[in-house]
């Protein structure tokens, strides 16, 4: 067998937010949020973001070219429920031609019931602080895999959670913007909450059965390694201050690129024995000129967990095209496809064409040798930057 080569049925993919590719949803708490001057960097806002809610066929034509078999993909809460209670049939039916143009290409379809965002009328009602939300969420997910069920076999709940109580309520920098741990306790607690109601409507759906009570495989997120050491003048970040190894690769975002750490975690969650997906994994490189090596090192890092005997099953690229980058805007390139929110047009980037042919071949075009671990000193990086 060649060594380079991954399992047979190995998913390909990208994947992509409702809210950061669709454009023109107004009914949720980041739109609100953007119109104060100061939250978006440039003062970009989402609408058009990539126009995918009206060109998504188009869209799915150019990834199948490009030889991938799966894709990852949200569905805006605000729409297909824009008041309590009160689901749109329009809404859930383009969702459903979503899902079925991702079939009718042989895409095998990953659904992300909530990616960042909530309705305005969920963000009025306090938000995750309430714990009434998780209630409200699993009604919202059980009518949406009730409707859309048959469509797709598989379902993320809800998408860094952790990200959702840091940035809104350590940092303040997305909604509801506040610094309160005691608030962000409360809304991890009602996020974990309504993965659990979630679960059970899944479980009866027949769409996640397995070994755990709540959930039938990991979805890993992965981009960079985080070094800290303490700091007392640090308090908002919990008194450790990161730092990055001198002359340690970084992305347009100041993140180390560091495909071992990739390597670890995946062997770190080997323990737990569900399946797993890299469900996003990528680099903000407007020039595209690091993202070529950060491709065949971090899918070369994934490659040898396999080896070691780590069950993933699927890889999803953060992201296809250039999108609204929350509060980045559109100044953070993570896409392998450039996309002009302006004019609309796309343009394949060179590493678009290089994970194409790994893609293809299902297989690392040469053999990868990871970098070695940097050595040396340390310097300041900074305030985390989060997506």
């Amino acid at each position: 067998m060649n060594a380079g080569r991954f399992p047979e049925g190995f998913f390909w993919g990208t994947a992509a937010a409702a809210h950061q590719v669709e454009g023109g949803n107004h009914a949720n708490d980041w739109w609100a949020w953007e119109q104060t001057p100061g939250h978006i960097k440039n003062g970009d806002r989402s609408d058009p973001a990539c126009d995918h809610y009206e060109r998504f066929a188009g869209d799915f034509d150019l990834l199948q070219s490009l030889h991938q078999n799966a894709h990852r993909l949200s569905l805006e809460w605000s729409r297909i429920e824009p008041a309590p209670g009160q689901f749109s049939k329009t809404a859930i039916q383009h969702y459903a031609d979503v899902l079925q143009a991702l079939r009718d290409r042989g895409m095998e379809p990953m659904v992300t019931l909530h990616h960042f965002t909530n309705p305005s009328w969920i963000a009025d009602a306090g938000g995750w602080e309430t714990p009434d939300t998780a209630l409200r969420f699993a009604n919202y997910a059980e009518r949406v895999t009730n409707e859309l069920g048959q469509l797709a076999r598989y379902w993320v709940t809800v998408n860094e959670p952790t990200v959702i109580a840091y940035q809104g309520y350590v940092r303040g920098e997305w909604p509801p913007g506040k610094r309160d741990l005691g608030a962000a306790a409360r809304t991890l607690v009602t996020l974990l909450r309504g993965h659990g109601r979630l679960a059970f409507p899944l479980t009866r759906a027949g769409h996640a059965s397995g070994p755990a009570p709540s959930q039938d495989f990991f979805g890993l997120n992965y981009y960079t390694r985080e070094l800290v050491k303490f700091n007392r003048h640090y308090g908002a970040e919990l008194f450790g201050e990161r730092v990055l190894p001198v002359g340690a690769p970084r992305s347009d975002l100041n993140w180390e690129l560091y495909p071992e750490g990739f390597y670890r975690v995946l062997r770190s969650l080997q323990r737990e024995g569900l399946p797993i997906f890299v469900t996003e994994n990528g680099i903000a490189d407007a020039a595209d000129v690091r993202r070529p090596d950060f491709l065949l090192t971090h899918i070369g890092a994934m490659l040898r967990a396999i080896h070691a005997g780590v069950p993933v099953r699927g890889y999803f690229h953060w992201t296809c095209f250039d999108n609204f980058e929350w509060a980045e805007g559109y100044s953070a390139k993570f896409g392998l496809i450039a996309c002009d929110p302006v004019t609309q047009e796309r343009r394949l980037r060179p590493s678009a064409r290089l994970y194409a042919e790994i893609c293809r071949n299902n297989e690392l075009p040469v053999s990868v040798e990871l970098p070695p671990a940097p050595l040396g000193r340390v310097e300041p990086a900074g305030p985390a930057e989060l997506r």
